[in-house]
């Protein structure tokens, strides 16, 4: 099964449901408590959950370095490919943490990689408590098997 394929899949859904709610909100939604926030939908809480359930599902299967290094570019560089509302991009940012279970099984060289090319892709100045963490965790993964 290419899980790659599948978590953009589920990626490019989820930015489909986000305009969906964009283009169906009134002007004022949520102000003052009003109306509803498309902020607030339960599509970003279900996006996260079956984000969780894609990265789950493809390390219960096995995955090889090489896949889950494509697994791991997806989830953590879609959010660069796309313009996505403030909103999304903030979600597509929070999945990152599922990033996580993936880097013990990316190769000296793909985390090596994934390394630069995460940190090229987020700035120092943008950088969030989670890609810190991701990017040590890729350093020391880079790191530990070369040793």
């Amino acid at each position: 099964m290419d899980h790659a394929a599948t978590l953009r899949g589920i990626c490019e859904e989820y930015l489909l449901q986000v305009d969906q709610l964009l283009r169906s909100a009134k002007p004022g939604d949520g102000l003052l408590g009003m109306g509803k926030a498309p902020q607030h939908d339960p599509c970003h809480d279900a996006f996260d959950q079956q984000v969780e359930t894609c990265v789950t599902a493809a390390i219960g299967e096995g995955l090889s370095p090489t896949e889950a290094s494509q697994l791991a570019t997806v989830l953590l560089l879609f959010e660069r490919e796309r313009e996505a509302p403030p909103c999304a991009s903030w979600m597509l940012i929070a999945v990152h943490r599922h990033g996580l279970q993936l880097v013990p099984l990316l190769s000296s060289q793909g985390a090596a990689e994934l390394y630069q090319q995460y940190r090229k892709a987020y700035p120092l100045h943008r950088r969030l408590p989670v890609q810190r963490e991701l990017l040590k965790a890729l350093r020391q993964q880079a790191d530990q098997k070369e040793s």
